[in-house]
């Protein structure tokens, strides 16, 4: 008896400091980390920005075994779906997108009936550096004693993985970035050009459609004018938004400029010198040339001298291989 009341005694206490310990976990999962990465901030931006980008870093990729995209293609409305090697489901949308400042994301864990916040803070550093701060935050339906449990083990997890996810954002960008040292930047003389634009705007995830349609009116006019196209079609940069609306000017060279009416005008380029990249590739893929470009004419204290510009020379209708889709890419500059 003796025996089985000194054991009941350790269990009571076990019991009790069991309790006791609770009171001093947290009932919230939160962490905050940040990194230093040598990388623009349009680079690391995207990374975060676009889902389907997350299997290039994201640790978490490792237990899922089937992942689904719905929403947009990135940005606001953006959803990723997961079912992990124990089959429990998850879900992950990007609730703001704020260029280049932040992005927050939600994690719903439909098992365990909870949500999560991801802040990701962008801080541009210089042109070619930037402090990623990654904040997280799990409100707890932790209630006492067990809950306090689960919180603490989420929290070992959380802080085991999220330097993780950041160390493998900054090797991605990184490596990234040195990818646009392979780009040749091509000193030269632009012709005077004619050419038939129109002059429009547009969010990326509908920018083909509107280009498309632009350009159909274009030719259309051509034809009508009795002109002759003059070489591949091309696209004047006004502004470039990847998260919000972009401004451009559709145009095609022609021999000679025309009388127009609607949408369509006559436009005149008045040469000069630029700086090129033959670049090849996806169009969303062109980051890297983009930045060499940029890069490179500050090397060389050079200034803009007016919108940039890319001339399409692959038509993707007939060519189905992205990667040999030439785009040359223009900076005019003085």
């Amino acid at each position: 008896m003796k025996s089985f009341k000194v054991i009941g005694i350790i269990i009571l206490g076990m019991i009790i400091l069991f309790f006791i310990y609770a009171i001093f976990l947290p009932n919230e999962v939160v962490t905050e980390k940040e990194v230093e990465i040598n990388a623009p901030v349009e680079t690391v931006y995207d990374l975060v920005n676009d889902f389907h980008q997350w299997q290039n870093w994201s640790p978490w990729f490792d237990t899922a075994h089937e992942v689904t995209y719905v929403g947009a293609d990135k940005g606001v409305g953006a959803v990723m779906r997961w079912v992990d090697d124990k089959d429990k489901v998850g879900e992950r949308s990007i609730k703001t997108s704020d260029f280049p400042n932040s992005i927050i994301v939600v994690t719903q864990f439909r098992e365990e009936h909870s949500t999560a916040d991801m802040t990701f803070e962008f801080s541009s550093m210089s042109d070619q550096k930037t402090k990623l701060t990654l904040k997280f935050k799990m409100e707890s339906q932790f209630s006492y004693p067990f809950g306090r449990y689960i919180a603490w083990l989420i929290q070992a997890g959380v802080d085991n993985s999220f330097p993780r996810a950041l160390v493998n954002i900054k090797d991605y960008a990184e490596k990234e970035k040195s990818d646009t040292l392979d780009y040749k930047v091509i000193e030269e003389e632009f012709a005077v050009s004619n050419y038939l634009l129109i002059k429009d705007s547009s969010a990326m995830e509908v920018m083909d459609k509107v280009m498309g349609k632009n350009f159909g009116q274009i030719m259309n006019y051509i034809k009508m004018s009795g002109l002759e196209v003059q070489g591949a079609p091309v696209v004047f940069w006004q502004k470039f938004n990847p998260q919000g609306i972009s401004v451009f000017w559709a145009a095609m060279p022609v021999n000679e400029g025309t009388k127009v009416r609607g949408r369509v005008e006559n436009f005149k380029f008045e040469g000069g010198k630029v700086c090129k990249i033959e670049y090849f590739g996806a169009y969303d893929k062109s980051a890297g040339a983009w930045n060499t470009l940029d890069k490179y004419i500050a090397d060389k204290g050079y200034t803009m001298n007016g919108a940039p510009f890319e001339q399409y020379i692959t038509d993707p209708v007939t060519e189905p291989d992205t990667t040999k889709w030439q785009t040359n890419i223009y900076f005019p500059v003085k």
